[in-house]
């Protein structure tokens, strides 16, 4: 197999449900960066930027899409599709 695809999240949600379940996901993807920058730096000694840069990105995509979601009113439905690809490269 050289592909798989995984549906991770798939359909309609209040904002405070989705601002819950995305806040939770996002804090986790930059917890993962941040405990293997720290794995990196101690295990190499290394500056680990790219690290930083991935953490930053992620960061700000919550800050926006937080402010996004608050703007909604809660009355309001939403639709999240969230599948994941994973292609074997070598």
């Amino acid at each position: 197999m050289e592909k798989h695809q995984t549906k991770l999240i798939d359909g309609n949600f209040t904002p405070e449900t989705a601002r819950e379940m995305m806040q939770e996901l996002l804090k986790q993807n930059i917890n993962f960066y941040g405990i293997e920058k720290y794995k990196n730096q101690f295990h190499y000694g290394d500056d680990q930027q790219q690290f930083d840069q991935v953490i930053n990105q992620l960061t700000q995509e919550r800050q926006q899409l937080m402010q996004w979601l608050n703007n909604l009113g809660d009355k309001e439905q939403i639709k999240i599709h969230c599948n994941i690809t994973i292609e074997k490269i070598a």
